[in-house]
């Protein structure tokens, strides 16, 4: 695979970015672990308590990358916040930095992270750029603004990965050195959403057993192929409905349920929120 292939195989794309205070506290506001949460604090605090018991406090003058777990925020009076949030992903789904822990690291000793965010957010300020619905961060434009905003989103995504990196974070390799867990992968990918996802199928392409698939895929893509395909159904899922614009009910035909009773049991055994929950809370600023 030639070099610039190779590096296509992640996944990015942004959600939204802004700068705010927000005036009011909250306490017990439900918190979505998907995407990618990047936030710096300004002034007052931010406080995460998780479904496992962990805290997390973000305080003023630090950049908060926050782990991928469901729980709750608490933030004060006239916080000001500077907030991303994005993805940044393999084809197979495993993120480009390991989300199992929240990292930290002090503002003042990476201003060119600072000033590429502040960049992308004074652009999506513009004009080009309005709110894909009432009240949400998420932005939405023409296809020029769109080619406008991608080279300041990919200068953002140069600063983040160079600051974690340099915190000693090691990022997840772009493809399992299995092959036939890596043609499972691109077989899975190309897959159309719409249409159901037969393993023994999968697995004949791959040149192997069910159980053998399901064992390689475990040790060198962390899931089974069925975790693979619900995880790449699931994240799809989420992108639309953080998007908005789209029914539930389309969606749920776009992804294959017979009905949208049956997306929105699933949806509820993967999230614990109902899609239109899940929306409502998307909207929350942090």
């Amino acid at each position: 695979m030639h070099l610039m292939e190779y590096w296509a195989q992640l996944r990015t794309r942004l959600v939204w970015a802004y700068e705010a205070e927000l005036r009011f506290p909250v306490e017990g506001v439900p918190t979505l672990p998907h995407p990618t949460s990047a936030l710096l604090v300004r002034s007052g605090w931010l406080a995460f308590r998780y479904a496992d018991g962990q805290k997390e406090v973000c305080k003023p003058g630090e950049w908060v990358f926050l782990r991928e777990a469901e729980g709750w925020q608490t933030r004060s009076a006239n916080l000001r916040l500077l907030s991303l949030r994005f993805q940044a992903e393999w084809a197979y789904g495993a993120p480009l930095f390991d989300r199992g822990a929240t990292y930290r690291l002090k503002a003042a000793a990476y201003p060119d992270l600072g000033h590429a965010a502040e960049r992308l957010v004074e652009l999506l300020r513009k004009p080009d750029y309005t709110e894909a619905h009432p009240g949400s961060r998420i932005v939405t434009t023409h296809l020029p603004g769109y080619l406008q905003a991608l080279p300041h989103f990919h200068e953002w995504l140069a600063c983040w990965h160079a600051a974690l990196s340099s915190a000693g974070v090691p990022t997840t390799p772009a493809q399992p050195p299995e092959p036939k867990v890596r043609l499972a992968l691109d077989l899975l990918e190309r897959h159309p959403l719409e249409m159901p996802m037969r393993e023994p199928a999968l697995a004949r392409a791959a040149g192997c057993s069910v159980s053998q698939l399901n064992k390689l895929c475990l040790r060198h893509a962390g899931a089974t192929p069925t975790a693979l395909w619900n995880r790449r159904r699931l994240n799809t899922a989420r992108a639309a409905l953080l998007q908005g614009g789209e029914s539930v009910k389309a969606l749920a035909y776009r992804l294959g349920f017979s009905s949208p009773e049956h997306f929105t049991r699933w949806f509820g055994n993967q999230t614990g929120l109902a899609p239109s929950r899940f929306r409502q809370v998307g909207a929350e600023p942090v």
